[in-house]
């Protein structure tokens, strides 16, 4: 039997959750270094150009805070870094955006001999929220039930 499975096989998620609107913009990489990071940023900021402040919160992952990374996003100077107090992932909503990828895509593990498949279907997973969605904001705590 022929399997896709490789052992070196990962794939790195960057994802962005508007708390207004709760569109998920994502990269799928299969690493995430300082300069990615800084530009998902700013691409994400270009899609609000008459916003006076664009809070970004981050946990405590140095890439975050990487000189590199900081002068890339210093060119809009309307981008603000809010950090997280260490160890605290329950106060980060995407935390929450992955709990629910997990939950739909990697539970019981479908697809850990196809490693192609299974990008496809996280990608797949993550295209659906880029519309936003009340439901997705209430989910992860941004949004109260009515």
């Amino acid at each position: 039997m022929n399997y896709a499975h490789k052992s070196n096989a990962h794939v790195r998620v960057l994802g962005l959750l508007d708390a207004v609107t709760g569109a998920v913009r994502h990269t799928e990489k299969s690493r995430i270094d300082r300069r990615t990071f800084a530009r998902a940023i700013r691409a994400a900021a270009a899609g609000y150009p008459r916003a006076k402040w664009i809070f970004v919160v981050v946990d405590n992952w140095p890439v975050h805070f990487h000189p590199d990374a900081l002068a890339i996003l210093a060119k809009d100077p309307r981008i603000e870094l809010v950090p997280l107090p260490t160890y605290a992932p329950w106060l980060n909503a995407i935390e929450k955006v992955w709990r629910w990828l997990r939950q739909k895509v990697t539970h019981a593990h479908p697809y850990a001999l196809d490693f192609p498949l299974f990008k496809q279907r996280l990608a797949e997973a993550l295209d659906s929220l880029a519309d936003g969605s009340p439901d997705l904001l209430q989910y992860v705590g941004l949004r109260n039930a009515n």
